[in-house]
This record gives structure tokens, C-alpha cells and sequence, in this order.
């Protein structure tokens, strides 16, 4: 009996021996293989185009990647063509003859009205997506973009005025330019009312037509909008141009694990992406921009308490926003908000343009006219992401001093009064140097700051 016991034990423990090697065999070589995946050797990498390009990946019907003559193009609803760039999200319209991977962004951005006449080069579109070096406060997105000079080439516009979208043409471009819009072409031959570039918002095209603009309706199709519409805002798409010789370091193309082309190690929020989240103090925010001295996190949503959105007026006064006048929308948020906050040492005060839209013109960068300097603002006409949250107060009102912009239900600008409560999304104003404590800025995974 007793030997009988030795031997039952003793095949327990060489089964367990047995298990315990299959274990740290079956994990070490995962740990090897995907390590080895993330750190190839340069000799061993594959380009972005050439991956995208292989011949299994081309289809001559239904959704998919399509080839002509000249490039490679995408069509369809269901494509995998995602790629995660610059802390945004990414879809990939066409591979260039010369390799380049054209491609824009899955959602819009901003919202903006076009500009006094249908042209394309003098328009407000061009002027936010582009830095401009003759033009002040160009390159709103672009000065957003991680090392564009490194991952980027210029990309092609083309700017014909279209009169029958059954001609379609590209004789006229701007090729200067690091980021620009996609032409009705491009939509049309992506499958139009049938493929992915419908994103359920109202977005422009770099086309004109015969008496306005073309843009792309929430429903999908090309609508014009006439010049004389000069106040109307759609939404704006940014389309960059990535260099042939970018290599996949991971991803398969999908919404949920994009192509990565590029990553680097984040150890304060200087190093950030613009785009990327960050859990602080409890709530969720969104970088919005940032430079040397500041970098602004909006509100993924709006202020609450006991999960209830708290509502209040501007002012009683004014449509400026003063965070000195008695009971303002100003006064809450660098007071009463800004006691709630962990870290408040980490913000900084800094300019807030609060001018108003609209009196003169519709471009976006006449706010800057007047300036307010605090440590927490709301959102001006033109940020990133400023259509995302409805119900909310801009910083930015018209010449009649009661009137405010706000954000409707349906993600649109809206002249309100200054009496009528909204729900608050505040902006922070912080300083770069702030630690990122974990986390890769994706809205599963934020950047984490201020908790221990």
C-alpha cells in the first residue's frame, strides 16, 4: 500500500514537472516570437505599401483594394484600412505609382465655414489643415502632427471646379502642402453612397462647383453649398500623404488594431499625442493642442455631479468670458472647478481667445482679436474636437453682447443667449512637463497623470 502511494506521488509530481515545462515553454516562446515581432531588424521590415499591395490583398469585386493603371485604390464599406498615426485614426484611400499611402481621417475634426469665394488655396479649410508660412495662424492640425517632416510627404489637392460630377477631372492641384482634403474623386471612386469615406457627418471636399462648394452630406452624396452660404459649417477631414518608405510595425488594418508607422516612448505630456486621452483627476479629457509652454485637455464630456450634468448661465452681463464677474460660467470653472481638481498645481494660466465670430467674416481665426488669460476655458471656434459634445458653451459670442455660440444636439454652432444654462465642458490649460504615469492615450488606455 505504502509503495503504492510513492508511486501515485511520484507520477503527480512528474506530471506536474511535465506541466510546468509545457507552461514556461509554451510562454517563452510567446514572449520571444512577439518580441520579436515589435523589434525586427530594419533588413526585415516591410513597408506600409508594399504589405497593402501584396496580391492576395487585391480584388476585382466587392469591397476591397482595387488596382489601375497607375495606383491602388480602396472601395467598398468593409475595408481594412485602418492605420493609427499621430495619436488619430486613420483611412487609407489609395497607394500612389510612386508608393505613398494617401489617407484621411476617420472622423471630422473641426467644424469651419469655407471662406469668401469657392476657392480652395485662399479658403479657411486650407488655412487650419496647412501651416502656411505666409499665412498667421495656419497649420492648426498640422502643427498638431508628430514629426510631419519625418513621416509625410506633400500631399496633392486637387482643386477643378466640378460642374457635372459625372466628369470628374484633377488638372489643377496644390501640391505644397503637408495636409489638405480629398476630392470628389476620391469619394466617387471609393463607392460614393456605397463606401467608407460616409461617416455620418457633414464634411467638405477640396472641389468647387459651379456657384459654391462640395461636401459630403451626414446621409452620404455630394451636396453643393453656394457661396453666398458663407455662415454654413461643415465638418473638416484632414488628408496627409505618408512616405513609401514607412515601415508596419504591428496591426492588421482593423478599427480595433490599426497599421502602426510610428511609436515612441511618452514621459510627460510634452511628448503626448494631440488627440490622445487622459484620465486625471478622476474624469476623462482629450488633448486638443499644445505647445512649449501649455497643453489643452478638453472634457470628454461634460461637468457632473452625483453623475447628474451640472447646467448654469454665461453671464448676466456679458458674452465675455471673465473669470472676475460674479456668478459666470468664467468665475465657476477657476474657482468652484478648480478646487475639485487633484494637482492643480499642474495648470498654468494662459490666453483664451474670446473674439467674436462672425461679424465681419467666418474665419476662424478673428477670435484671436481679443484675448482672456485663465487656467481653465471651454472651447473656442476652430479647436479640435469642438462638435463632439452638444450642449455646451463656446468661448466665442457676436456683436450683440447677450448672444453666445454653443453646440446643438445634432454637433452643429448655434447663437444662443447668455441667460439660457448649458452644460459645461471645461478645458484645462497645463503644463507640458506633467508626468504620464502610464497608459498609450487610447480611450481603453489613456494617459494617466497625477495618481500615485
Amino acid at each position: 500500500m505504502i509503495e503504492k502511494k510513492k508511486i501515485f506521488y511520484r507520477v503527480i509530481f512528474i506530471v506536474n514537472i511535465l506541466f510546468i515545462l509545457f507552461l514556461v515553454g509554451y510562454y517563452g516562446y510567446r514572449l520571444i516570437h512577439y518580441y520579436q515581432l515589435e523589434h525586427k531588424k530594419e533588413s526585415e521590415l516591410v513597408t506600409l505599401n508594399d504589405y497593402l499591395t501584396q496580391p492576395r490583398n487585391i480584388v476585382v469585386e466587392g469591397d476591397g483594394l482595387y488596382q489601375d493603371e497607375k495606383e491602388y485604390y480602396y472601395a467598398g464599406k468593409n475595408v481594412s484600412n485602418y492605420v493609427s498615426y499621430s495619436g488619430y485614426l486613420f483611412r487609407v484611400i489609395k497607394i500612389r505609382e510612386d508608393g505613398a499611402v494617401v489617407m484621411t481621417t476617420d472622423d471630422t475634426y473641426t467644424l469651419l465655414s469655407w471662406g469668401e469665394d469657392s476657392a480652395y488655396d485662399t479658403s479657411y479649410a486650407r488655412k487650419w489643415l496647412a501651416n502656411i508660412s505666409e499665412v498667421p495662424q495656419s497649420g492648426i492640425f498640422e502643427k498638431t502632427l508628430w514629426k510631419p517632416e519625418q513621416y509625410l510627404v506633400t500631399t496633392e489637392v486637387c482643386t477643378d471646379t466640378i460642374a457635372n460630377v459625372k466628369k470628374l477631372s484633377c488638372k489643377k492641384k496644390i501640391s505644397s502642402d503637408y495636409v489638405g482634403l480629398f476630392s470628389i474623386d476620391d469619394y466617387q471612386r471609393s463607392g460614393g453612397l456605397s463606401g467608407f469615406l460616409n461617416n455620418g457627418t457633414n464634411f467638405w471636399t477640396s472641389n468647387a462647383s459651379k456657384t459654391g462648394n462640395w461636401f459630403i452630406s451626414n446621409k452620404g452624396g455630394l451636396n453643393e453649398n453656394e457661396v453666398e452660404n458663407q455662415s454654413r459649417m461643415y465638418g473638416v477631414r484632414p488628408t496627409i500623404t505618408l512616405k513609401a518608405s514607412l515601415p508596419v510595425l504591428g496591426g492588421n488594418g482593423s478599427k480595433e488594431q490599426p497599421y502602426i508607422i510610428e511609436n515612441h516612448p511618452v514621459a510627460s505630456l510634452a511628448s503626448a499625442y494631440v488627440g490622445g486621452y487622459v484620465r486625471y483627476s478622476g474624469q476623462m479629457f482629450r488633448i486638443i493642442g499644445k505647445n512649449n509652454n501649455e497643453v489643452r485637455l478638453a472634457l470628454n464630456g461634460v461637468i457632473t455631479t452625483d453623475q447628474v450634468p451640472v447646467e448654469r448661465i454665461f453671464s448676466r452681463k456679458t458674452n465675455q468670458y471673465n473669470p472676475k464677474e460674479y456668478q459666470s460660467v468664467a468665475q465657476y470653472l477657476n474657482q468652484t472647478y478648480y478646487r475639485t481638481l487633484q494637482h492643480p498645481e499642474y495648470l498654468v494660466e494662459g490666453a483664451w481667445n474670446i473674439g467674436n465670430y462672425g461679424d465681419i467674416n467666418y474665419d476662424y481665426a478673428t477670435t484671436s482679436q481679443n484675448t482672456v488669460n485663465a487656467k481653465i476655458g471651454m472651447l473656442q471656434v476652430g479647436d479640435l474636437f469642438v462638435e463632439d459634445v452638444p450642449n455646451v458653451f463656446l468661448l466665442n459670442g457676436s456683436g450683440d453682447e447677450e448672444m453666445i455660440y454653443t453646440i446643438t444636439e445634432q454637433g452643429s454652432l448655434y447663437l444662443d443667449e447668455i441667460k439660457t444654462k448649458k452644460q459645461i465642458r471645461p478645458v484645462l490649460n497645463m503644463l507640458p512637463t506633467v508626468a504620464v504615469l502610464s497608459g498609450t492615450g487610447t480611450e481603453q488606455d489613456p494617459y494617466v497623470v497625477g495618481e500615485a
